[in-house]
């Protein structure tokens, strides 16, 4: 299967079955409003980067009852850099994600961010990573996440 990108997409849906040995990202989403990443399951263990990477300027979007497993960094991950468009309100939850190389879910730089929800086995990190990093490259502050179960 070939990885899944969606750009300043709007109203979007992305479904990813099973996948695996890509060189970059399973689901890579930017700059996109109104979307729906459901139900994918990737199975990641070759995967150089994020399973679920979702980059600047994407808002209004729901991450809800994935199935991840492995990956070369964190298993979702929302990233704001200095000098974008700050994602915001971002929903996570009801994810299974299984020894991630380094964090369950993470959130540098972002505002209006929910995660709840997710059952996190084995990460090389932590299970949540809330932060803002100075970088280089530098993030946005993270603003407004909260964090349930």
């Amino acid at each position: 299967m070939r990885p899944i990108s969606k750009s300043s997409a709007i109203r979007y849906r992305a479904t990813l079955r099973v996948g695996g040995g890509f060189a970059g990202v399973g689901i890579w989403v930017r700059s996109s409003t109104n979307g729906l990443i459901q139900g994918n399951n990737v199975y990641a263990s070759t995967v150089a980067s994020n399973p679920i990477y979702i980059r600047s300027g994407t808002t209004h979007t729901k991450v809800l009852g994935n199935y991840v497993s492995g990956g070369g960094d964190t298993c979702i991950e929302t990233v704001s850099y200095v000098g974008d468009t700050i994602n915001s309100f971002i929903d996570i939850g009801d994810n299974d994600l299984i020894s991630c190389a380094a964090h369950g879910v993470s959130v540098v730089g972002g505002q209006d961010i929910d995660i709840h929800d997710n059952h996190i086995l084995w990460p090389a990190g932590r299970g949540v990573y809330v932060a803002s990093e100075t970088g280089p490259p530098a993030t946005i502050q993270s603003t407004r996440v909260t964090v349930k179960k």
